[in-house]
């Protein structure tokens, strides 16, 4: 693409646009700015990437030559060619055809066809700004057609470093080599010439004639002087001075200008090969056809635009049509125009030449804003509010205020307001034109919820208790109720209460919100009233053994005591007492609220046992005996029975009779009291016996006798044989 930057100071636009391509050069202000791409000098770095530099920042590179000189004899021979031709002509523009050749060098620089193809196009683009109204005709370059060396192919001319030998090579081989007519052929290479050539060229030999280029440097502005100096050897100009500031000067410079020697070399060569035929006309112009841009398409009222002619072709006449603007027409090329109404219009341009008129309308071109109009609607649903945005006029953002305190930026939304009551919500919509407010009242209400909890729901009577209220935040009235509690009834939010007495009670919460709706909760057996234990036992007897069962209510724990100096911890114990007496048995209960005891006195009285004991139970008639009742467990009364003695019967612990009469007699004891009776008998316990009537006989042997005992009634014998010895032998 090739223009004029439209503005005071603005120069010549070149742009090369393709894939992974954006290339060229704006001039402003007398400065050239390029624009390559960034993997043109690192290669492998994002193609997305660009470089934006100053020509006057390019850094020289000495030494760097053209080759033209080595075929100054191919230019002598064209001389006399165009020497002797008219130099007198109006300007005209005439088309050159270059044929572009890249060898396989360029490929593995670039990595692709098209990027190689690319390059070249884009450095030409940048060189024709050199030729386009520097000399009497304009000189238009065209590409023909573009040859590209890639794997596997191998070059079809010389691998030789030499500038000049590539140029020959090349030159041989163009006029088969490429497949369209030409005027130019040029081959670019990235081998190192020998020496210091990046440039060689055949001199006055445009239609038939070569140039052979070096990428010697990833700057474009450099190898665009390049392409414009070998092009120059092309069109006939020779070197200017070493070191001048020209394009033909011998090493190549970042320049744009040509000396007067290289344009008055170029016109008469131009001159020369036109007027034989060589080259042909620019395609002729044709007739405008209309286009335009503004610098804003929408904005707020009121609106001003700046609208910028981009017709082609050259017209020489524009005519405008603006509605809703002002002015409402122009004949202006760029008009400027303010739309003060907010509106969506259409932008009309008409453009003529000599060769005709074309005429383009874009519909909806221009759209002018205003500020929005802030609207809503709202669906309540308790406290929550579904807020329904209706605002027209294209809205930015929104800012709502839901009257509590809170906001939104929400385009709908949905708002839980923190209690019944009226709420004025307002929306506020901006956009670039600016603001507006809208404001609605919303009434929100909901049944009140009723719940409460307490600092305490157990403990020991008197309980106090600390009621608090965790009802809906829209409650504002309370009625409570607390069976067995002191005081029963409350309006407070959170009374206190005194239960007196132990048991379990309900309670019971009424709330009611602003509107007299109203929810009730009731907790049952929510409060429980501890006391100290109610101590209680019984007992049963059996003898000297006692079964106690523990009646105790509400109790923790206990311990019994049995009034004999024995204790114990079971629930129902059972207990032997050693002795009779009255015992004082105590039982202690105990629980979170304290101790209490209860006493019984128990009685234990044992059947009795009969036991007596006598002085003597043998003995003579006559005999006197004392009998002693030796009875156990509380004897209440007794009956002794003597059976052949006098007296034969008795009530006292101790008594004495007599045995009158030999024989042996039986004695009885019978102990009673209040559990029963018991009976002892001994038989045969007394024994009265008769006097012993000794008697004996006997027998001799010599001097020894033998005696026989004869008596009765003997309990033990005592013989005395009348020489001083004895016996107490049966029968000595």
């Amino acid at each position: 693409f090739k223009g004029q930057l439209k503005e005071p100071q603005g120069g010549d636009v070149v742009l090369s646009l393709d894939e992974n391509l954006l290339h060229g050069m704006i001039e402003q202000a007398g400065e050239a700015y390029f624009i390559e791409p960034v993997w043109w000098f690192v290669h492998g770095a994002p193609k997305n990437q660009v470089v934006v530099y100053a020509a006057s920042q390019v850094k020289p590179r000495e030494g760097l030559l053209c080759g033209a000189d080595y075929v100054e004899e191919f230019r002598k021979k064209k001389e006399e060619a165009y020497e002797a031709q008219p130099q007198d002509r109006s300007m005209n523009c005439w088309e050159v055809k270059i044929a572009i050749a890249s060898d396989l060098s360029m490929f593995n620089s670039y990595g692709s066809v098209g990027a190689v193809e690319a390059h070249n196009a884009a450095i030409l683009a940048l060189s024709q700004t050199n030729y386009d109204n520097e000399f009497a005709d304009e000189i238009s370059f065209t590409i023909s057609e573009q040859f590209v060396v890639a794997p596997p192919a191998s070059d079809p001319w010389t691998s030789s470093n030499s500038a000049s030998a590539l140029l020959g090579s090349f030159a041989a081989w163009a006029p088969t080599g490429f497949t369209f007519p030409y005027d130019i052929g040029e081959i670019w290479t990235a081998r190192d010439f020998s020496g210091a050539t990046v440039g060689i060229a055949q001199l006055a030999a445009v239609c038939d004639g070569y140039h052979a280029l070096q990428d010697f440097t990833s700057n474009s502005s450099l190898k665009r002087v390049l392409v414009s100096h070998e092009m120059g050897h092309n069109f006939s100009a020779t070197h200017d001075p070493p070191g001048s500031p020209f394009i033909m000067a011998p090493a190549v410079n970042n320049t744009n200008n040509w000396s007067s020697q290289s344009v008055s070399q170029i016109n008469a060569f131009v001159a020369s090969i036109t007027s034989s035929g060589c080259l042909v006309p620019c395609p002729p112009p044709a007739p405008p056809i209309a286009d335009f841009t503004a610098d804003v398409t929408s904005g707020c009222a009121p609106l001003t635009v700046n609208f910028q002619d981009n017709s082609l072709n050259q017209p020489s006449s524009w005519n405008w049509t603006f509605p809703g603007g002002n002015p409402g027409t122009s004949t202006e090329q760029n008009p400027t125009v303010v739309y003060n109404t907010p509106g969506v219009y259409d932008v009309t341009l008409t453009v003529s030449n000599a060769l005709g008129s074309n005429t383009v309308t874009k519909p909806a071109f221009i759209t002018v804003e205003g500020p929005p109009q802030a609207n809503f609607t709202f669906i309540p649903n308790g406290w929550e509010v579904s807020f329904v945005n209706t605002t027209a006029g294209n809205p930015d953002s929104f800012s709502w205020d839901f009257g509590d305190g809170s906001t939104s930026t929400e385009m709908n939304p949905v708002h839980t307001f923190p209690n019944d009551g009226n709420y004025l919500v307002t929306l506020t919509a901006t956009n670039e034109c600016g603001s507006t407010n809208f404001s609605a009242l919303v009434f929100v209400v909901i049944p009140p919820t009723a719940d409460f909890t307490a600092d305490v729901t157990s403990g020991c009577a008197p309980l106090a208790v600390h009621f608090q209220d965790q009802s809906s935040i829209n409650t504002v009235a309370w009625s409570w109720e607390f069976p067995g509690g002191v005081p029963a009834n409350s309006d407070d939010p959170n009374p206190n209460v005194i239960y007196p007495a132990a048991g379990t009670y309900d309670v019971k919460l009424t709330v009611f919100n602003m509107v007299g709706m109203s929810d009730e909760l009731i907790l049952q057996d929510f409060i429980i009233v501890d006391d100290v234990p109610g101590t209680n036992f019984e007992f049963s007897i059996n003898q000297d053994t006692v079964s106690f069962t523990n009646l105790t209510t509400n109790e923790d724990g206990h311990s019994w005591d049995f009034g004999d100096g024995n204790t114990s911890t079971l629930n129902n114990p059972v207990h032997v007492y050693e002795n009779d007496g009255t015992y004082t048995v105590a039982l202690t209960a105990s629980n979170t609220c304290g101790d209490s005891t209860y006493t019984q006195e128990v009685i234990i009285t044992t059947l009795p046992i009969a036991q007596f004991s006598a002085d003597t139970t043998w003995g003579c008639d006559q005999l006197e005996v004392t009998f002693v009742n030796q009875s156990l467990n509380d004897v209440d009364s007794l009956i002794w029975i003597f059976e052949g003695a006098d007296p034969d019967t008795a009530h006292t612990d101790t008594v004495v009779v007599t045995y009158d009469s030999v024989g042996t007699y039986d004695v009885k004891l019978i102990v009673i009291n209040e559990v029963g009776t018991d009976t002892l008998e001994e038989e045969q316990f007394i024994l009265i016996g008769t006097p012993p009537d000794a008697d004996f006989s006997f027998s001799t042997n010599q001097d020894t006798a033998f005696f026989e005992n004869l008596s009765s009634n003997a309990d033990s014998l005592l013989w005395d044989f009348g020489d001083g010895n004895t016996s107490s032998e049966a029968n000595p």
